[in-house]
């Protein structure tokens, strides 16, 4: 894993929901897949908090 591309911890997240499967991608396929599975993560937590602005 190139640490300049990804963090250790998007990684390791989308490691444990993809169980291994991107084990045989490139590098290039996976890091891509893996910042999509970040973001697509962050849309949902972000639409499902309706704490008003002056609480964040």
């Amino acid at each position: 894993m190139d640490s300049t591309l990804i963090s250790h911890k998007q990684y390791l997240f989308a490691y444990c929901i993809t169980d291994g499967a991107l084990d045989d991608w490139t590098e290039e396929r996976r890091t891509a897949m893996i910042i999509d599975i970040t973001e697509i993560k962050e849309a949902m937590l972000k639409a499902g908090d309706n704490t008003p602005n002056e609480f964040k």
